[in-house]
């Protein structure tokens, strides 16, 4: 089994739940609510509500009036 993204509101971040362990691992995001571009969890995200995975594995997530797009390194860009 592999990992399910949750885009977390509340946390103002993008967490990785390792499917086997139920373990939750930040990915993007501090914590912070806010709108700043970066990697990992130097990015920050404003209340993301909502995700999509493109065939690349890009993932886009709606935060804070913005679009952010993340790589699979994590590196959060406003689109």
């Amino acid at each position: 089994m592999g990992e399910l993204l949750v885009t977390l509101e509340n946390t103002h971040r993008l967490s990785k739940i390792n499917v086997s362990t139920g373990v939750i691992t930040p990915f993007v995001g501090s914590g912070v609510d806010g709108g700043l571009d970066g990697t990992g969890t130097a990015a920050q995200l404003g209340g993301p509500c909502g995700l999509a995975i493109a065939d690349d594995d890009t993932v886009y997530v709606a935060s804070k009036n913005r679009i952010v797009r993340i790589t699979s390194a994590g590196v959060a860009t406003t689109i």
